[in-house]
């Protein structure tokens, strides 16, 4: 599954941590859609490799195709 697949499933409030290749993206969703770096990295269309929760955070490792 790729990071923007699980990520449009959350409502827009939901705080989201995405690691990848050494870099770490955090904030809501409705924030993290709108980065420079989110759209420049294509970090959307990594494939999430792992996805763990705590209470109100989600957790996303992704790793590039």
């Amino acid at each position: 599954m790729r990071v923007n697949e699980v990520i449009s499933r959350c409502r827009t409030d939901q705080k989201v941590l995405i690691y990848y290749d050494k870099y770490i993206i955090c904030g809501k969703v409705y924030d993290i859609f709108g980065t420079q770096e989110f759209k420049e990295n294509r970090i959307g269309d990594m494939l999430v490799m792992q996805i763990a929760s705590n209470e109100n955070e989600l957790y996303i490792k992704a790793v590039s195709i």
